[in-house]
């Protein structure tokens, strides 16, 4: 106390002044030596009095902090460099004291930092930093906040080299530092620079090198591409559905801390374009290291390791297989955007032709567009989701194509229980369209000529039960039986009930009614569909004959 007064005695009165264009508020030289001298005094008594405290190191910490203070806004930027990635390196060491001071440092820095969006950050040595394994986690934490601080404010050509690498290992990092990366690679989406060859991969875009780097941005790209505005009345319910095909997670990790106004409209269009850009890159014929085929995906993401269409080491090609990326083109193409669906259709025909989509990788992608969470793993899966990560089906749109693709796969045909599942939601969905109707008629009609007859003695009654609803028009109640899309599933439903007779004929052969059923509807079917019921008949007299096996 005796010796704090006597510095106050021997100090001048001390001003204090402010100016709104350097930001925060700042002491002059006066106060700022009576602080260091207070504060010498106080950390000595501290020092005396903690022990085991690391004296030196907390010496370095105060006089960094006088600088810091000292330091006029207009040369902030040039101490940074490398006090701050230093300064937060120390958050790494055991000492209480120690991170009391370096948050406290921090805590200043983050005032003037922020009020101040001229000062620039060393985001190349901070980047250094946090992809550095031997990181600790907190002080990662802490590279993180100043990273994503300092690349909204750094010119686009800085931001796409400096956020590559950041996302090298993101399928490894914890959901707050994913959505917070995957934000990053949103806002350079544009600017990415893209490989021309396989040896400039790792160079520019290294987080696609590691298949589940890949996978986890492949996944977050078809999101982007189902994102849809949020709705435009400022006070909107938070418990609102999210986009078709999205859960709530899903949507906020897409719309980070983007304000409403930065994801719809123009904007909105301008980001799925970025993502197409990334999308249908050459690379030279890069080889593409995707997982194996045959592994399951509940999301829209992954194919084998190797198809056709896949590009080859030796010739050009693209920077993603087909097998990967038709998914996304499938929605592109059905965005409402004019700009981007033309893209995506453009796409979509010139990756079709060369996709196998015998893939079970890409079968259980389309299955999830069109189910949601319900996909592959079953009802009882999707429900025990918790609510914020259960995704919707995709938009109609989106299904209506995904089924027609399932239509033109023999090994969909086979892929139980996700394609039957899609075929009935297809067909009895709440929101199902005359269109999807059709396109899901036409798959049970598929399913019935192609899986194997295992399958299909295992869930052909549930099958049958689904056909001969639609043959009833208890598919359709608001359509007219003599509309086309009515007629067409009708088409198809019996064609599906003549592959049964002749595939599984002991699923009909009990049902003594329905020959009598398909006899009398000859008189008021259209003729559209009259031909596909003379075949059902024709299939069901073989099974009902005697001596076939069946009931007489």
């Amino acid at each position: 106390v005796v010796q704090l007064s006597a510095i106050a005695a021997a100090t001048p009165s001390c001003s204090y002044k402010s100016s709104q264009d350097r930001g925060p508020s700042v002491f002059t030289a006066e106060w700022l030596g009576l602080s260091r001298q207070v504060v010498q005094l106080v950390v000595g008594r501290r020092h005396m009095s903690t022990p085991g405290a690391n004296t030196a190191l907390l010496e370095k910490l105060e006089k960094a902090e006088l600088r810091i203070g000292l330091c006029e806004d207009s040369k902030l930027a040039k101490l940074l460099d490398p006090a701050l990635p230093n300064i937060i390196g120390f958050l790494a060491t055991d000492d209480a004291a120690v991170r009391a001071k370096v948050m406290a440092i921090l805590t200043h820095l983050n005032k003037r930092i922020r009020g101040d969006s001229s000062v620039a950050l060393p985001l190349t040595p901070l980047a250094k930093q946090f992809a550095n394994p031997a990181t600790a986690p907190m002080a990662s934490n802490f590279c993180l906040v100043y990273l994503e601080m300092g690349l909204g404010r750094a010119a686009p050509a800085q931001r796409a080299v400096v956020v590559p690498p950041l996302l090298r290992g993101i399928a490894r990092r914890g959901a707050a530092q994913q959505e917070t990366l995957l934000s990053l690679l949103l806002g350079s989406l544009s600017e990415l620079p893209l490989p021309g060859s396989h040896a400039e991969l790792e160079g520019r875009l290294p987080f696609l090198t590691d298949p589940a780097d890949r996978a986890l941005v492949l996944e977050w790209l078809l999101d982007l591409l189902q994102f849809l505005p949020p709705p435009a009345a400022p006070a909107a319910d938070r418990s609102a559905e999210p986009p078709p095909g999205l859960s709530a997670d899903a949507a906020k990790r897409v719309k980070g801390r983007l304000s409403h106004e930065e994801v719809r409209g123009e904007l909105l269009a301008a980001k799925k374009l970025a993502a197409c850009r990334l999308l249908g890159a050459p690379a030279g014929g890069a080889p593409v290291p995707v997982a194996s085929s045959d592994a399951p995906a509940v999301t829209a993401a992954g194919g084998p390791a190797t198809a056709a269409g896949s590009p080859s080491a030796g010739g050009e090609g693209p920077l993603f297989s087909p097998l990967e990326t038709l998914p996304h083109w499938l929605v592109a193409s059905c965005d409402g955007d004019g700009a981007v669906k033309t893209t995506g259709e453009a796409r979509l025909r010139a990756v079709a032709a060369g996709t196998d989509l015998e893939s079970h990788a890409l079968i259980d992608s389309l299955c999830s567009l069109v189910l949601g969470s319900e996909a592959a793993a079953g009802a009882a899966a999707g429900s025990a989701a918790s609510p914020a990560a259960r995704r919707r089906p995709s938009a109609v749109a989106v299904r209506t194509k995904a089924v027609s693709h399932l239509c033109r796969s023999v090994a969909a045909a086979s892929r139980f229980p996700g394609v039957l599942q899609a075929a009935f939601h297809a067909l009895f969905a709440g929101d199902a369209t005359p269109r999807l109707q059709q396109q899901g008629a036409a798959l049970a009609e598929h399913i019935s000529s192609h899986a194997a007859l295992p399958l299909l003695d295992a869930a052909g009654a549930h099958l049958l039960a689904g056909l001969l609803r639609v043959t009833r028009g208890e598919a359709t109640p608001g359509l007219r039986p003599d509309a086309p899309e009515a007629v067409s599933m009708r088409s198809h439903a019996y064609g599906a009930l003549a592959a049964l007779c002749r595939r599984a004929p002991k699923l009909l052969a009990a049902d003594s009614a329905l020959p009598t059923e398909l006899f009398g509807a000859l008189r008021t079917e259209e003729a559209g569909a009259r031909t596909p019921l003379h075949e059902a008949l024709a299939a069901l007299a073989k099974v009902h004959a005697p001596g076939a096996g069946g009931s007489a």
